[in-house]
């Protein structure tokens, strides 16, 4: 069974290999894979993997993220209903985030975890502003049950040099858009002037994507754009999403439709050239991903 897929593109250099804010994963106690221990703490800042044991009992399942500084030191992360800090605890005022009836029913306490799909929280760094950081997260709730329907668009900001480095929350849960998305697939680049964001996520089924201009701690424009492979219902909840490491190609994993990879401007924030690849493998349903190699060749 082969798992991985061989490609050929060849993409540029990497424009962002000092930067460090994705060297930790924390991982919740009901993933451990050690007896007795509540939660890990995975490191990649010296290029292999350190595994410590934390005394963090926080539910961290498909809905989380983690946030590491330009140094590669773990800051703060979190389960989509709390915000934890670089000592486990929880961060002041990062409690009720994605606060609604979903928050009520899962979230009842800070261990718990909210129950969205995967990809559906993430985290950057403001470009002008070593203190601040944005959480971008989506709101659900539940249509007909066991269907949930994200359709709120959400972010948070945390400031990491307030609390003599521990943090503080210092805006919760803005809503800057309405619709009905995709349950996961949040994923983010760098404008091409090296100082703002975009932010891109999937509509629920069709080709429907949203992509926002994150300038100077705000939203600032929305694109929509409708362009590729149709999407169908399974497919919410599972799959991932990433760009390149150069950001001219958006690739999207669905375990229902295979791989699609688009071209991205950086510039305008504009896909195109929508192309469909059927990957060399058995998964037909459920969940999977998609990662890109160092070099860009390999998926």
């Amino acid at each position: 069974m082969k798992k991985i897929i061989l490609l050929l593109f060849l993409f540029p250099t990497l424009l962002f290999a000092q930067m460090k804010y994705d060297s930790n994963w924390m991982l919740g106690y009901n993933q451990s894979f050690l007896p007795g221990v509540e939660g890990m703490q995975m490191n990649f800042d010296e290029g292999v993997m350190n595994i410590d044991t934390v005394d963090s009992a926080i539910d961290l399942s498909f809905y989380s993220t983690t946030m590491s500084n330009s140094e590669g030191e773990l800051i703060f992360y979190t389960n989509g209903c709390s915000i934890f800090d670089a000592s486990f605890n929880l961060m002041e005022d990062g409690d009720s985030i994605n606060f609604g009836p979903l928050y009520v029913d899962y979230c009842d306490d800070i261990e718990d975890d909210y129950p969205v799909g995967v990809q559906g929280i993430f985290g950057i760094p403001d470009l002008l502003n070593d203190s601040l950081y944005y959480l971008f997260h989506k709101s659900s709730r539940i249509a007909e049950n066991p269907l949930i329907l994200t359709d709120s668009f959400n972010y948070t900001t945390i400031n990491i040099g307030l609390n003599g480095g521990l943090g503080k929350v210092i805006e919760k849960n803005k809503v800057f858009n309405v619709d009905t998305f995709r349950g996961q697939q949040i994923t983010a680049i760098k404008h091409q002037n090296a100082t703002d964001w975009w932010i891109t996520t999937p509509l629920y089924m069709g080709n429907g994507y949203k992509t926002f201009l994150f300038s100077g701690g705000q939203i600032t424009d929305t694109l929509t754009q409708f362009i590729g492979p149709i999407i169908d219902s399974s497919s919410n909840g599972s799959g991932r999403s990433m760009f390149s490491w150069d950001g001219t190609k958006y690739l999207q994993y669905l375990p229902t439709e295979d791989l699609i990879i688009f071209d991205f401007d950086r510039s305008t924030g504009l896909f195109s050239n929508p192309i469909q690849i059927e990957p060399d493998d058995d998964i037909e349903d459920g969940f999977g991903g998609v990662a890109l190699s160092p070099n860009g060749r390999f998926v």
